[in-house]
């Protein structure tokens, strides 16, 4: 049998007592730039339009929304999944916007100005609802409400429950998680 063995992770008394580096520690902050994201505010919604006028009103604010990214906008390796909603917003928080400023409170204030009609939809609140749904499509390009679908595949399941001494099986309902992270997300380059 393995002997087990407790390991520290490195820094972590600096971390806990907030004296660890952060790359903004090492960052001129005369060179950073903030950014917030607006979020949609329906589960499911058609895009009418995107007014970003007052957002720009302020000093040294960028907006940035999907007709600003070239090209096919999407991220990962999940092809539905847009880096800004497209036309149509498929789940509450889908990124609509990027606001970029100089400072936190500019960036905060600038969100605040991006105003976005929409026209709301039918929305699938359960996985069993997605999954059923004939008449309300989220990916209309893909013609169904499931983003992707892919089998992983490891070792020989069906031995392993038949050595198994106990199987349950049941329906289990967790929360959702997000992460949290010790320092922001950041992007640093060379201003050069």
């Amino acid at each position: 049998m393995p002997s087990l063995k407790t390991v520290v992770k490195p820094h972590s008394r600096e971390i806990i007592a907030g004296k660890a580096k952060n790359i903004e520690d090492y960052l001129d902050i005369q060179y950073h730039h903030f950014a917030k994201i607006a979020g949609n505010t329906y589960p499911h919604a058609i895009i009418d339009s995107i007014d970003c006028s007052e957002a720009y009103r302020l000093r040294a604010v960028e907006v940035v929304t999907y007709k600003d990214v070239s090209g096919v906008s999407a991220v990962g390796y999940i092809p539905a999944m847009p880096t800004l909603a497209v036309g149509k917003a498929r789940f509450l928080g889908e990124p609509v916007a990027i606001v970029v400023a100089k400072t936190p409170g500019e960036a905060e204030r600038a969100i605040s100005g991006v105003k976005v009609e929409y026209r709301k939809l039918p929305a699938l609140t359960s996985i069993d609802d997605s999954l059923s749904s004939k008449e309300v499509l989220i990916h209309d390009s893909y013609k169904r409400t499931i983003a992707y679908r892919f089998l992983v595949k490891k070792g020989n399941i069906d031995r392993v429950f038949s050595k198994a001494d106990v199987v349950i099986k049941n329906r289990y309902k967790v929360s959702s998680r997000e992460h949290a992270y010790v320092e922001r997300s950041n992007a640093p380059r060379n201003r050069h």
